[in-house]
C-alpha cells in the first residue's frame, strides 16, 4: 500500500482533464467498461440553476420541466500517460433525442468525454469511480489510491443520499416551506426544490 506521507510533489501539479484525442488506450478503457458503446465529446450547456456535481438530480429536475429522459454513462479523464478515470454521470435526453450536458462542468472544461451506458442506473447511491493505471508509478499508484479514498468518503452517507433522492423524485414528500432533506438547514424551495 502507498504511504501517504509520501506523495510525490506531482500531486500537487497535475489534474485530470478530458482526453485531447480518442487513444487506442482510452478505446480498450472504454471497451472494458462497456463493450457495445462507443465513447463522444459533448460541450456541456449548463442549466443556469443547475449544480456542479450533481448531475443525477439535475437531469430528474430538467425532466421534470422539459420531460426527455437520463441517459446514464461514464465521463472519461485522464492525466496523460499516468491515468484513466471513468466517473458515473448522466446527462439529458430531449424528446427529439438530442444528448445535452445540462450540468457545469468541473474546471470550465470547454468539453467531455462521454461514454453512455445503461449497464448501471442512478439509485441515489455513489458509484465508485473507474480508475486505470498507465504508469505504474508512485504518482498514479497516489492519485488512485486518493480516488478511491473520495469515492469511500463519498458513500459514506450513502443512505441518507438515497432518501434524499427518493424525497427529491417524489417531491409531493416534501413541503416547500419544510427544511431540506440534505440536511443544510435551508427550506427545500431554496435548497434542492430548485
Amino acid at each position: 500500500m502507498f504511504e501517504m506521507t509520501k506523495l510525490p510533489i506531482e500531486m500537487l501539479t497535475k489534474r485530470e482533464t478530458t482526453p485531447s484525442t480518442i487513444s487506442p488506450e482510452i478505446e480498450a478503457f472504454c471497451r472494458e467498461i462497456d463493450a457495445g458503446q462507443q465513447p463522444f465529446y459533448i460541450e456541456p450547456i449548463a442549466e443556469p440553476w443547475a449544480r456542479p456535481s450533481n448531475c443525477f438530480l439535475n437531469v430528474i429536475q430538467k425532466i421534470k420541466s422539459d420531460a426527455g429522459s437520463l441517459q446514464h454513462g461514464w465521463v472519461i479523464w485522464e492525466i496523460p500517460g499516468e491515468v484513466l478515470e471513468a466517473e458515473f454521470h448522466g446527462i439529458w435526453r430531449s424528446l427529439d433525442q438530442r444528448l445535452i450536458d445540462i450540468t457545469p462542468p468541473i474546471e470550465n472544461e470547454k468539453r467531455l468525454l462521454f461514454l453512455p451506458s445503461d449497464k448501471l442506473q442512478f439509485e441515489g447511491f455513489i458509484v465508485p469511480t473507474i480508475c486505470k493505471d498507465l504508469a505504474h508509478s508512485a504518482f498514479s499508484q497516489a492519485f488512485i489510491a486518493a480516488k478511491h479514498f473520495i469515492d469511500l468518503l463519498r458513500s459514506y452517507d450513502a443512505a441518507q443520499h438515497a432518501s434524499l433522492t427518493q424525497s427529491l423524485i417524489g417531491e409531493r414528500q416534501i413541503g416547500r416551506n419544510r427544511p431540506c432533506p440534505c440536511g443544510s438547514g435551508k427550506k427545500f424551495k431554496r435548497c434542492h426544490g430548485r
